[in-house]
């Protein structure tokens, strides 16, 4: 013989249960934010506070430590590098320093590619108009100077 539990989860209306799921997923914010500033806190006054000689800070102050330390460094979401390329090709540095390469295009994979391409001519290189006329005013002369230095 089965016995059913009335007012079960399984059989809760749907509003009900966002609802619940929502006010569950408020209070564990509000608590993880609570530990949060106690934990930024601990750290700062049993380090930086004993190891620098600075004041001691409250919990709102640790706070503000934490919520600054977040809008000057980031959120946590990546290094935003590839959230940029949003096309998915790689950069003309990419390429050039052999991370990536573009599809159908050989790879750079050593250093003594990289040399053997220094004479040679750079148009065929996925860069823009400003990187080529610095290369030819600047550039040439001074990778010239850094392989004659470095070469004896």
């Amino acid at each position: 013989m089965t016995t059913s539990r009335t007012g079960s989860w399984d059989e809760m209306p749907g509003p009900l249960k966002f609802a619940l799921w929502t006010i569950f997923g408020v209070g564990i914010f509000t608590a993880l934010a609570f530990l949060l500033g106690w934990v930024v806190q601990f750290l700062w006054n049993s380090t930086v506070a004993e190891m620098f000689g600075w004041p001691e800070i409250t919990y709102w102050q640790a706070i503000g430590v934490f919520l600054l330390a977040k809008l000057l460094f980031g959120f946590g979401m990546g290094s935003g590098k590839s959230s940029e390329k949003k096309d998915g090709k790689p950069t003309s540095e990419e390429v050039a320093l052999g991370a990536a390469t573009p599809a159908g295009e050989p790879e750079l994979a050593t250093q003594a590619a990289a040399t053997e391409m220094v004479g040679e001519d750079l148009s065929s290189l996925p860069d823009d108009e400003a990187f080529r006329a610095f290369w030819d005013a600047e550039g040439r002369e001074a990778w010239n100077a850094f392989r004659r230095d470095r070469d004896g």
